[in-house]
């Protein structure tokens, strides 16, 4: 098998996975529309193939492994079809509308055929080569999980073993159909996440503003991010920051759905979508935080307090699990931050205006991030002019106070030189909501009339 067919046929399994997992969430609706299907098969399937590679790793090694998690992704791919037959779900596929509709749709395709292109063109960077796809490399090589000194070795230390391994994992199911490590094929996953999260931005714009060549516009303009294609941390260079990014967008996008339908299918896929963002990144902590306590308050108003406690479940177990295991691990804390105490913070106040000079001077640098972020500003006001309601309330609390988090962790930086922290590592903690900063500019471009924004994919 060449390499090529090798990685294809482990991301249909990716994808086949994801479709069981969507079917079930989805078995109650009349019609899927085909970007979310899309969206949360990829964006599920990943989750579900990742996490049962690092637990049934625990178990089994090598062929094993292999064997195992192939039957559980046909499994999931089974119950998709036999839900789909069962309940008679139907795919809705919107039909373009004049010839503006379909020139944005051509030209997002050339973005994505170019990201495509670029992922391939450049090389894995510090860290999609020496966090993630080390970790890849050392777990394929030891039967599927990595070795248990891999997190004791103070060596090694510079790879951060405390990071979770959602990425790595996927890496790793790569490599056991290829038969061998190979960085080349392994970037294909990284322009699809990008493929996945224009197409449910290009959904939620459509969505949020009632029209489709909005939505499309906007998933346009996404790329238009210098940071997200010129700079580490961006998409070609395998950084887990974009994928992190569009989970986000996407669990923010289905909590949208709930608020305006009163769904239970969109409560499912909230939930399950914001309990894999702390399995992504640490920083994915901060974003579940934030969502999972958002969506709280709207579930505790509509359903009662149990479902709304029972939000927060799912992302506990993933952020408890893993603590767990590093434990019986013995990895030593990360040495990036003090402990966070009243003491250390009153201590360390005086950062916070350094700190804010430096997001404000980050968000002005047009070579970074173009206009995005005066347009999200103006945005934010016109929602305030206007009245948006609590709609607009919700994204404009999802998309500011993770930023206002992950400043205020600055406060506790251990670096001698806290201000290199905030610089090296502050652009890419952005680009985490950059996708819900293009949601607010779609809402305002949609604006005409007051009230609920209508949903134009019928």
């Amino acid at each position: 098998m060449s390499s090529f067919i090798a990685t294809v046929t482990a991301l249909l399994t990716i994808f086949g996975a994801g479709f069981g997992v969507t079917s079930l969430f989805l078995r109650n609706v009349k019609q899927i529309a085909v970007a979310e299907l899309t969206g949360l098969s990829w964006l599920l399937g990943a989750a579900v193939m990742s996490l049962s590679l690092w637990l049934i790793g625990m178990l089994l090694r090598g062929v094993s492994l292999h064997i195992a998690i192939a039957f559980i992704a046909l499994g999931l791919t089974l119950m998709g079809i036999a839900i789909f037959r069962n309940r008679k779900l139907k795919v809705r596929i919107p039909r373009l509308r004049g010839w503006l509709e379909y020139a944005l749709v051509f030209f997002l395709c050339l973005e994505i055929g170019t990201v495509l292109l670029l992922t391939f063109k450049h090389t894995l960077g510090w860290d999609g080569l020496l966090i993630w796809e080390l970790k890849a490399r050392y777990a394929y090589l030891n039967g599927g999980a990595l070795p248990a000194h891999y997190f004791s070795d103070a060596p090694r230390v510079f790879s951060h073993p405390e990071y979770p391994l959602f990425l790595p994992m996927l890496e790793t199911w790569i490599y056991f159909w290829i038969g061998d490590c190979d960085q080349y094929w392994v970037k294909l996953i990284f322009p699809l996440f990008y493929a996945v999260g224009m197409i449910l931005l290009a959904q939620a714009g459509t969505f949020w503003s009632g029209k489709r060549w909005i939505g499309l516009l906007v998933a346009n303009l996404f790329l238009f991010i210098p940071f997200l294609t010129r700079a580490a941390g961006g998409i070609v260079l395998g950084y887990a920051d974009v994928p992190l990014s569009i989970v986000y967008l996407a669990a923010f996008y289905f909590l949208s759905i709930f608020v305006r339908q009163n769904s239970g299918a969109a409560w499912s896929c909230f939930i399950a979508l914001a309990a894999i963002l702390p399995w992504i990144k640490r920083e994915g902590v901060i974003l579940w935080f934030v969502v999972t306590a958002c969506g709280a308050w709207i579930i505790w108003r509509r359903r009662g307090i149990f479902p709304a406690l029972l939000s927060f479940l799912p992302g506990v177990c993933v952020i408890v699990g893993w603590q767990i295991y590093l434990k019986a691990m013995h990895v030593s804390p990360a040495q990036d931050f003090d402990s966070i105490g009243l003491a250390r913070l009153y201590a360390n106040l005086y950062r916070f205006g350094p700190v804010l000079r430096s997001l404000i001077s980050e968000a002005e640098t047009i070579e970074h991030w173009s206009l995005l972020w005066f347009a999200t500003m103006a945005a934010f006001l016109c929602f305030v002019i206007r009245g948006r309601g609590q709609h607009a309330l919700m994204l404009v609390i999802c998309t500011i106070a993770p930023i206002a988090l992950y400043c205020g962790v600055y406060l506790f930086s251990a670096w001698s030189d806290y201000l290199h922290h905030i610089e090296s590592s502050l652009p890419r903690l952005l680009l985490h909501v950059a996708p819900l900063s293009m949601l607010a500019i779609a809402l305002v471009l949609g604006l005409p009339s007051r009230g609920s924004a209508r949903q134009a994919d019928r």
